[in-house]
């Protein structure tokens, strides 16, 4: 399917972000805690958001199959 390829970019992306974050935090000064803790819920979110997006993508692609539309996804 062409969506699981993109769905495996998705969550290399989200691993690679999360490594960046880490380093940030760790090599740059931290910063105030509340600012801190804002930074971690966007972070969050923004790969929850992400995640979802991947996962509708891959459940359209299940579906197409689903119903044999074989020019949209091919195995």
């Amino acid at each position: 399917c062409i969506y699981n390829q993109y769905v495996i970019n998705i969550h290399h992306a989200i691993y690679i972000m999360y490594i960046i974050y880490i380093q940030y935090v760790i090599y740059i000064v931290y910063p105030t805690l509340i600012q801190h803790i804002i930074n971690i819920s966007y972070v969050i979110y923004i790969s929850y958001v992400l995640y979802i997006s991947a996962y509708q993508l891959f459940r359209i692609c299940q579906l197409s199959t689903r119903y044999s539309l074989y020019h949209i996804c091919l195995y």
